[in-house]
């Protein structure tokens, strides 16, 4: 049996915000990026092919990862919410997510106390909500779109009745995009 695994989930969606480009990403880019080594980098694609979030193809002696859009949106819509439950980390200084992220488009009124994910670098004193894995914070900065479909992610993980359907919505639009 193939377990996923948190940053799995944040590689596939990394994965999706290059599909567009068709450009392919190194293995130590994306260890560096998602704060993964090359090896567990390795390992996660290999889980996502046999969970069918990716398709892995070979030409010219090169790997190619195509991500399976429908799969992966509709694992995140209906079932990371309670696969990936957050913990609540208290009050914390982070980065927003959540809908208490800026630059997501929504008509959602903010909480009083942001929604963060912790990390030392944060501006933003909220209610800190564990992310997918450590890394999420340093990823999240380092990529404007993979930020944005992450708050859409930890608003689909803990967010009110009102959030997770608008989330939903903003998701399935959004990564059909890329």
């Amino acid at each position: 049996m193939v377990t996923l695994k948190p940053h799995d989930v944040v590689l596939a969606l990394k994965l999706k915000c290059n599909d567009a480009g068709h450009t392919k990403l190194s293995t130590s880019y994306l260890a560096e990026s998602l704060k993964l080594s090359r090896g567990e980098i390795s390992k996660s694609i290999n889980r996502l092919g046999q969970l069918e979030f990716i398709r892995i193809s070979e030409e010219n002696g090169a790997r190619h990862h195509h991500v399976l859009t429908q799969n992966l949106v509709g694992f995140l819509v209906n079932s990371i919410r309670y696969v990936f439950k957050p913990e609540p980390l208290g009050v914390l200084r982070g980065i927003p997510t959540s809908f208490s992220y800026e630059k997501l488009p929504s008509d959602i009124v903010p909480r009083e106390l942001p929604l963060v994910w912790a990390t030392p670098r944060g501006v933003v004193t909220g209610e800190a909500v564990e992310p997918l894995y450590p890394g999420v914070p340093h990823a999240a900065e380092k990529d404007p779109s993979l930020y944005q479909i992450l708050a859409l992610v930890a608003a689909l993980r803990a967010g009110e009745p009102r959030e997770t359907k608008e989330a939903k919505q903003l998701l399935s639009m959004i990564i059909r995009c890329y």
